[in-house]
């Protein structure tokens, strides 16, 4: 009867592994880093914005201590999240929200950085993602 146990335990948990690999495929996501500077110096906690310049599928990244980010997509309404951006055209915005200085639901928190970077059309920042490699893009900022 104890072997019986086991093996039903044992048949249920392969079961149960191998199903965590079977699910939904996603395309091909592509690396994208770079590093955030304004006036020189690296930014903490700045918000990248990849923007599709056509249909497509953006994504974002947060800079670290040193100023540099890495991009993730989001599928699935946000519930997964692949490293990279797919393939195509977009536009870059970068803000640094001010959240300590939030003066509550009504209105957004202030933007750290100057404003002509929150926008994707002032940005003048761009960059097309191709399965070729790795992309690199530095943001230097200017006050």
């Amino acid at each position: 009867m104890k072997s019986l146990t086991a093996f039903l335990c044992l048949s249920l948990l392969g079961l149960a592994v191998g199903g965590c690999g079977a699910g939904k495929s996603y395309p091909a996501t592509y690396p994208v880093r770079g590093v955030v500077t304004l006036n020189g110096a690296a930014v903490e906690g700045a918000d990248v914005e990849l923007i599709p310049s056509g249909a497509g599928q953006g994504c974002q990244g947060v800079t670290g201590l040193d100023g540099a980010f890495t991009v993730e997509t989001a599928f699935d309404s946000g519930k997964v999240y692949r490293p990279g951006a797919l393939p195509g055209e977009y536009r870059v915005t970068v803000r640094k929200l001010d959240l300590d200085g939030a003066t509550g639901l009504a209105a957004a928190p202030p933007n750290l950085l100057p404003k002509q970077y929150a926008d994707a059309a002032t940005s003048g920042f761009s960059l097309v993602v191709s399965p070729d490699g790795d992309h690199t893009m530095d943001l230097p900022l200017k006050r």
